[in-house]
């Protein structure tokens, strides 16, 4: 495979793979215990991925191992090419308007909602008041605490994913394999491989967490704040994708991470699994792309395959 390795990552982020594992990952086991549990969780999964969507990097022998490296190229250049045809083009999404049931108007274009949440300067989540105009001050302030809360109880420790595959990003594999049309957006927030998407994992994993402690108190809001919240979960990951710095399959990866974590790190799992599998599948426009795209190529269609069989989305491809 031609594709290269994204590279070393700076020390800033080496620095993130030693955060432990999210609180509510076995909060009352060992402390050991949860660590070694979870990073065989992440072995699970990682070795799942190799084999279906993305490679790991072998530093040692400077290859690429797992049966995806077979494809991968291909597969990199199918999406790439999915991404030009449906995502850019003469109008490209990114630029159009967001939307949501409950939209505040006049509403912002993706682009100035991606730009707020690459801009590690500006306050996690300030934009979610902008998909929902029925939100209080109470519940908006008590939105953003959650949101920063769940760094620690719901995410800390997905990050040593990337440093397993180290796939480069898209505006890299564009110009390798001669897409010179290829759009992308500058991304502050982007100095580390492309998969998995933290951002998308983020988004589904925020909003669920908001979720939550709506259950908790039991003061849901109407279902219209509710399908506000939805939009924003995936929305989050999604422009990623529009602005050409991640692939749809990074999403595609996230949410299987997302998904398969609920039960494990949230109460009443049930409901909130339903919550975030409904916005992925109602209310993703990258999970549209996917969905309408990767069953006619062979490799892309392995990883929708994986979703359908670990998320139990039950969507034929």
């Amino acid at each position: 495979m031609r594709l290269p390795p994204y590279g070393k990552m700076s020390e800033e982020y080496q620095a993130i793979l030693t955060r432990p594992p999210m609180s509510d990952w076995m909060p009352e086991a060992d402390p050991q215990e949860r660590i070694r549990s979870f990073d065989t969780w992440l072995t699970q999964i990682g070795d799942i991925f190799a084999d279906v969507i993305w490679p790991r990097w072998d530093p040692s022998t400077g290859t690429w191992i797992g049966a995806a490296a077979a494809w991968a190229e291909e597969a990199t250049r199918a999406e790439i090419e999915i991404m030009i045809e449906r995502l850019q083009g003469s109008s490209p999404i990114i630029n159009q308007k967001a939307s949501s049931p409950a939209m505040v108007a006049p509403a912002k274009p993706h682009l100035d909602h991606y730009r707020i949440e690459d801009d590690l300067k500006i306050q996690l989540g300030v934009n979610y008041l902008d998909y929902d105009s029925a939100l209080t001050p109470e519940r908006y302030g008590a939105a953003l605490f959650t949101m920063s809360e769940a760094y620690t109880t719901k995410i800390s420790g997905l990050f040593r994913l990337k440093s397993q595959f180290l796939r480069p990003r898209p505006y890299q594999s564009s110009m390798i394999l001669g897409h010179q049309n290829f759009q992308s957006r500058t991304c502050r927030s982007g100095v580390h491989p492309a998969f998995t998407s933290g951002h998308c994992v983020e988004g589904i994993l925020f909003s669920c967490a908001i979720l939550e402690r709506w259950l908790d108190e039991n003061d849901m809001p109407n279902e219209t704040s509710i399908g506000s919240l939805a939009q924003y979960a995936v929305d989050f990951g999604d422009r990623r994708v529009f602005a050409g710095v991640h692939y749809p399959s990074d999403n595609l990866a996230s949410w299987i991470i997302a998904l398969d974590l609920i039960p494990r790190i949230f109460r009443n799992p049930e409901r909130i699994y339903t919550f975030a599998r409904d916005a992925i599948i109602d209310r993703s426009r990258i999970f549209g792309v996917i969905q309408e795209t990767f069953p006619s190529n062979s490799e892309l269609s392995k990883s929708l395959d994986l979703l359908n069989k670990l998320a139990k989305f039950e969507i034929k491809v």
